[in-house]
């Protein structure tokens, strides 16, 4: 029998001391960590500002990259863990994050058709084109194959275009763990497994930058799995290099104090990119994106200490609580806000307006959380409800999953005419729109006989009757001798001056004259446009019977110059051009402005200022009047302005033209040339 040992109280105060600073290891590695929720708060801020209204934070989008660089970073660390302790289930991993998501995404979908068919009925076929492949979360890559660019959507807006996002995150599930499957077997230790990960990183970059094209969208780079993975794999860098572990030493406290400064130079540098960046500048593509994810990532491994002032900051309890409800408020906030601000809204909405769609969209974010995300969440991690009072809303989220399944289904698979129900839908909440009933024939005859009855000189009236003959004998003696008389010549009346925001100082309008009997100038105007300017063509040619009108859908600003140049090759002289065009595109450079002037040689130019509920109006808007302002030939035609207010001129997608818009577009134009 082998004689036991004995441990001195020091040897077991030191196996006490490790084993207690194993466990304190691992609670720290994968315990839930409070600064995240505050990060996803900051995300979550500028997101839902930049859709309220892009000038209010112009840089919000970024907050998508926050979101992504967590995700990265949350995901790698739950795969890693199992992989280490040899439990990972590559299916059940999977399905725990389609029982967490798709719930959430059905019952959005099956909320946004009611809401879209109640509020604004245009919209429903963009519902119904994104709902399967939102549900199947495959919307980005459906936005790609459709070429439809993110910044610069022109038409009517989608209320399911933000589930693009979750579509990206779904394939990043599906791949990730299998890479990291693979480099587990070459690379050993987590450390080294972040080799690979800074070339994947650099690769997903080169992607962005090498596929951007400059004078197309934005579409293929903005919504790729491939060109944003960068964002993804930095956070995950940050789980295999800062895993979260708090190791014990003296210099905790200086780490900690470090760790909080560049933290704040960190939180500072994202708010500078809230306020300053934009979705359309290439450096966002060329680089942008990937300092924006190195900011949020460092940002991320100083959070973790919980012992520093930052992540005390970030785990105060408004910001826990808007980022434990940032997926709700993501899911709900972009269908509500479109339905709250329809795009034929012309005027910016009061601060009190907009502090009320915050609240609604934090209360209906709440109900949300509580009947659909919190329930997912709980069956995703299989765990059943120990209280009674938890059985409800996990009933009420089975009901409103079925329901959402259920709607998606039939808005996907029924053989309904949804462009035909929209429509009537849409004349029934806007008559004002519906073209007004012709009249009768039998009221026209009336009419035309009542003109035709007031022309013609009555008998009846005293004041018509036959005058005497002396009367006549005195009338003709007057009038032969007024004709003796030389008469004066009149003066002619002085033209009333272009009525426009700025005017070419070498518009030559008094040669060009105005009929008040036909509402026409005869400007002999060349006017290149969009598709706004041809669906004014009709009202623009009865107007300015002289002029050339030259409008295409999707025409772009720098191709301008090449249609003036085709324009006049075809015979076409113009004394005056009109170039409405901005809408496709945002201005990247005043070059392609400064061209368009080049390019008339000197002649007076008028630019039409844009209307379109869009990042980029008030950006192109700017270039215009900026380069107008530097040629003193060069005029602006303010139909943003003129629009304002007038919601009636425009269609359900806030750019096109109802035809009283077109007839105030073509007026402000014929003003702009002959002042009225």
């Amino acid at each position: 029998m082998k004689p036991t040992k004995r441990t001195t109280s020091a040897e077991h105060f030191s196996a006490t001391k490790n084993a207690g600073a194993e466990k304190k290891r691992a609670l720290s590695t994968f315990a839930h960590i409070n600064a995240i929720d505050g990060l996803r708060a900051l995300a979550i801020v500028g997101v839902v500002l930049y859709h309220m209204r892009p000038s209010l934070l112009p840089g919000g989008f970024l907050g998508v990259t926050v979101f992504f660089v967590i995700t990265g970073f949350l995901s790698t660390r739950s795969v890693m863990r199992s992989l280490e302790h040899g439990n990972f289930n590559y299916a059940r991993y999977l399905v725990k994050r389609i029982v967490r998501l798709l719930p959430a995404v059905l019952v959005v979908i099956a909320l946004t058709a009611a809401g879209t068919y109640l509020v604004s009925p245009s919209l429903l076929p963009k519902v119904q084109a994104d709902a399967l492949s939102s549900a199947l979360f495959f919307g980005n890559w459906s936005y790609i194959f459709r070429e439809v660019p993110y910044f610069a959507a022109a038409g009517l807006p989608s209320p399911l275009t933000h589930l693009w996002y979750l579509g990206v995150i779904m394939q990043f599930y599906v791949i990730w763990p299998l890479v990291l499957m693979a480099a587990g077997r070459v690379f050993h230790g987590r450390k080294h497994m972040a080799v690979p990960t800074v070339a994947l990183i650099a690769a997903s970059s080169a992607i962005m930058a090498l596929l951007f094209d400059p004078l197309g969208d934005t579409a293929r780079v903005y919504y790729g799995t491939d060109a944003r993975a960068a964002e993804l794999l930095m956070g995950a860098l940050v789980a295999l290099v800062f895993p979260g572990t708090q190791e014990n030493g003296r210099h905790e406290k200086l780490k900690s104090t470090v760790a909080t400064i560049i933290g704040t130079v960190c939180v500072g540098a994202l708010g500078a990119g809230f306020v300053l960046a934009n979705g359309e500048s290439p450096l966002m593509y060329r680089g942008g994106y990937l300092v924006c994810a190195l900011i949020c990532a460092v940002l991320l491994a100083c959070a973790q200490r919980p012992d520093s002032a930052l992540g005390s900051a970030l785990s105060l309890g408004p910001l826990r609580y808007l980022g434990s409800r940032s997926f709700s408020i993501y899911l709900v906030h972009y269908p509500l806000l479109i339905l709250m601000n329809p795009a034929t809204r012309t005027t910016v909405p009061a601060w009190w307006e907009q502090a009320f769609q915050i609240l609604v969209v934090l209360l209906v974010a709440e109900v949300f959380y509580q009947l659909v995300e919190a329930p997912s969440a709980r069956l995703g991690r299989r765990r059943e409800a120990p209280h009674a009072r938890r059985t409800a809303p996990v009933a009420a989220s089975v009901v409103l999953v079925i329901a959402g399944a259920c709607a998606t289904g039939l808005l996907v698979a029924a053989p309904f005419d949804w462009q035909a129900i929209a429509k009537e839908r849409a004349e029934t909440l806007r008559p004002e729109l519906v073209s007004a009933p012709e009249e009768p024939e039998e009221d026209a005859e009336k009419d035309q006989d009542a003109e035709q009855s007031d022309s013609v000189p009555s008998t009846d009236d005293p004041s018509n009757a036959p005058a005497e003959s002396g009367q006549e004998a005195d009338t003709s003696a007057e009038s032969a001798a007024e004709s003796e008389e030389e008469p004066e010549p009149e003066p002619e009346p002085e033209k009333p001056a272009p009525i426009a925001e700025k005017i070419p100082d070498n518009l030559p309008y008094t040669s060009w004259n105005f009929d008040p009997a036909t509402g026409t100038c005869d400007a002999r105007a060349l006017i290149i446009g969009d598709s706004v300017t041809e669906g004014a063509t009709p009202a623009l040619r009865e107007m300015l019977p002289n002029a050339l009108v030259d409008g295409k859908i999707s025409r772009q600003l720098y191709v301008g110059q090449d249609v003036y140049a085709a324009d006049v090759a075809g015979g076409f002289d113009p004394e005056v051009v009109v170039f409405a065009l901005g809408l496709n595109g945002l201005i990247r450079d005043d070059s392609q402005v400064q061209a368009l002037i080049d390019v008339a040689g000197g002649k007076p130019t008028y630019f039409v200022t844009i209307r379109a509920p869009l990042p980029l109006q008030d950006s192109n808007n700017s270039v215009l009047r900026r380069l107008a302002a530097e040629n003193p030939n060069v005029g602006i035609i303010d139909w943003h302005g003129a629009s304002e207010g007038h919601s009636e001129y425009l269609e359900d997608d806030g750019i096109h033209l109802t035809p009283s818009g077109m007839t105030a577009f073509a007026t402000l134009v014929r003003q702009a040339l002959c002042g009225q």
